[in-house]
């Protein structure tokens, strides 16, 4: 099962999909959250704990039975670790793609108040962005194709056939996907403290966790190291939660380690998925 991140509708699995199918002789689903890519919306705030229930529901209704490994990027990671937490029974196996990280303010200022105010300032710009495209939205300014569309398009690619570019222009123009993109945003403080009160600790369970640097100088600048750092720890404490987990650091992959190099999540979900078979439930 596979949980893209914060602006990423389904297709951001297309390089891994059909391959981890192959490779690991399981089927695999992918599905977009409410509001994402195909999904009609669902009532705010869009909170992890509202989208944990949502994927309950829809692997109800879906019949889609256990047992599940699950994998999840960036924001997704966040929501298939709550998951985890509420289904533990039913998890064989977990991949974390670059998952997000709580609280990372507290982490990064234990670094340096540099550091921290750099994170600050990216996370106010990032978020004046998103406010600003969702409003835009709401008045009808996104066309398709206008430099005021093209600076809200978090994923266009041209590599897509141009049907479904053209479908994902539409998509980025439209209000459910940007008032989803703000409501899961803002709700991430929330978010947050769900993922805390739900954490618990995994046992044996197979457990992967990818990171990526690479791209971080971009953002950092002089501060990369520290942020490598902050990173590198979290994701340690992630991997922490089952006797079994381990976190790789993939050289050359920028956060969408899917599209950068998704061989590694590949050969990662493919050994979970044997982990899973021969480990005792």
């Amino acid at each position: 099962m596979l949980e893209a991140g914060l602006t990423a509708p389904i297709l951001t699995w297309r390089k891994v999909h059909s391959a981890i199918a192959a490779s690991a002789s399981t089927r695999v689903c992918a599905y977009d959250r409410a509001g994402m890519g195909f999904s009609d919306p669902g009532p705010p705030p869009r909170t992890a704990q509202a989208e944990v229930e949502d994927l309950e529901d829809l692997l109800h209704r879906a019949k889609v039975r256990p047992p599940y490994a699950v994998v999840g990027a960036s924001m997704g990671a966040s929501n298939m670790r709550l998951f985890t937490d509420r289904n533990r029974e039913e998890v064989v196996g977990i991949v974390l793609v670059d998952p997000a990280i709580e609280n990372p303010a507290d982490r990064l200022g234990t670094v340096s108040s540099t550091l921290l105010k750099t994170f600050r300032d990216l996370d106010a710009a990032q978020m004046a962005m998103v406010r600003r495209c969702a409003a835009e939205a709401r008045a009808g300014k996104l066309t398709p194709g206008d430099d005021a569309q093209k600076a809200c398009d978090y994923w266009g690619a041209p590599d897509w056939p141009k049907p479904l570019n053209d479908w994902w222009q539409a998509e980025v123009a439209s209000v459910d996907y940007q008032s989803t993109i703000l409501s899961e945003a803002e709700s991430t403080p929330a978010s947050d403290a769900q993922l805390a009160a739900s954490r618990r600790n995994w046992g044996a369970l197979p457990l992967i966790v990818l990171t990526a640097l690479d791209d971080l100088h971009a953002a950092f600048g002089k501060e990369t190291a520290g942020a490598s750092e902050v990173i590198v720890q979290a994701h340690d404490d992630i991997a922490g939660l089952s006797t079994q987990g381990t976190r790789r650091t993939v050289p050359g992959a920028d956060h969408n380690i899917q599209s950068s190099r998704p061989q590694a999540v590949i050969d990662a979900v493919v050994e979970i998925v044997a982990a899973a078979r021969t480990t005792p439930r």
